[in-house]
């Protein structure tokens, strides 16, 4: 019975194996680590450094069905928390209501990258009315990352996504008469965050008509009147991606959030010598079910370099994609910032002695509480 479970054990991992061969398996991986060749999960996770390096390039069409459209949306403006009407606050609710800008995804400050002239941001919010409209952008070129499922085709989007605020991708295939529509995608679904926060919407063309598409373009309706019926949304994008691994492995310091670090062996962790903590470029997070772990683990009370480290500096999130499953929840790559730039590294003086085991150097404040270090000092 043993035998045949062990069988049946190694047939699993053999068919996942096969079903991700183009992907990421930790089967695969692991048996790949075996011949040195593998970093685990770090080769898998694709990081997109530069928003702006994935803007796509406008096409403009003749016929009227391709001519843009923009009625009730306005384009690089983000609703804030300030724009929200002091009527509101007397009943008299005329308008959209702002989101507040609390929490760790705020919607009146859009990722780096989005906005300007090379990834523009429309939105159908109104303090002033009911806040409704009809949106249709350019048509935009396809890149062969995207047609061949090298890179996904990328909406961020804010706001609410429902049955009357929709958005769609159209993707279509140019002609000599204009562009012929061959495919259309809802945005909604999976996202990279909940709403209505900024969250990324990841399209992947393979085995869709849309792979066969030259150029894609959003439509967008806002017929919501409630005061969160309103929707933000970027110009689509098709990221640049480069490998974690020539990123992050094996030079630059990590912090590593636990247990991540079993699937990155070729990460080095920062170091503490002489009782001084590097500072770690980077951090790596677990997915959304060992997100709390790590949190803990870290924390300032229990001794974790939280402590330090979020008095030292600030952390931004990358985007990230795991190759094959775009929207898969892998984990999380934050770049580290000192708060305080080009610091001077302390002065070290250090020694050998040689003490006796009831030896004790002294108490340990904590707070304002004189407390023993050892129990072999009393």
């Amino acid at each position: 019975i043993c035998g045949l479970l062990v069988l049946a054990e190694v047939g699993a991992m053999v068919k996942a194996m096969h079903k991700q061969r183009d992907g990421y398996s930790m089967a695969a991986s692991n048996v790949a680590h075996i011949t040195g060749h593998s970093c685990n999960l770090t080769d898998a996770v694709l990081v997109e450094t530069d928003r702006r390096a994935g803007a796509l390039r406008a096409v403009s069409g003749t016929l009227l069905a391709d001519i843009p459209l923009r009625r009730g949306f306005e384009i690089n403006q983000i609703p804030s928390a300030s724009t929200d009407r002091s009527d509101r606050q007397r009943g008299e609710i005329q308008g959209d209501r702002a989101p507040t800008s609390e929490g760790d995804n705020p919607v009146d400050t859009p990722p780096p990258g989005l906005g300007g002239s090379t990834i523009p941001v429309w939105n159908s919010f109104s303090a002033d009315g009911p806040g409704i409209g009809d949106m249709r952008t350019n048509w935009y070129i396809l890149p062969d990352a995207a047609r061949d499922g090298r890179a996904p085709v990328v909406i961020s989007v804010a706001g609410t996504l429902s049955a009357t605020t929709p958005l769609v991708a159209e993707f279509g295939r140019r002609t000599e008469r204009g562009f012929e529509v061959i495919d259309q995608i809802p945005i909604g679904g999976r996202a990279t965050a909940p709403g209505p926060g900024w969250r990324d919407h990841r399209l992947g063309l393979a085995g869709r008509p849309a792979a066969g598409a030259d150029t894609v373009r959003l439509i967008a309706t806002d017929a919501d009147v409630t005061e969160d019926g309103w929707l933000l949304f970027s110009a689509p994008r098709v990221p640049v991606l480069s490998s974690m691994t020539d990123l992050v492995a094996r030079t630059p310091p990590v912090f590593l959030d636990w247990p991540v670090g079993f699937v990155h062996p070729c990460v080095r962790p920062f170091e503490i010598r002489n009782g001084i903590a590097e500072i770690p470029l980077y951090r790596l997070r677990g997915n959304e079910l060992l997100a709390n772990y790590g949190n803990t683990w870290s924390s300032q009370e229990a001794g974790g370099p939280f402590g330090w480290l979020q008095i030292l500096a600030t952390e931004r999130e990358v985007p990230t994609y795991l190759k094959e499953n775009w929207d898969t929840d892998w984990g999380k790559l934050m770049v580290i910032r000192p708060r305080v730039a080009d610091t001077e590294a302390p002065a070290l003086q250090t020694g050998t002695e040689v003490r006796s085991g009831w030896w004790s150097p002294g108490p340990l404040r904590s707070g304002g509480q004189a407390a023993e270090i050892s129990q072999l000092g009393r």
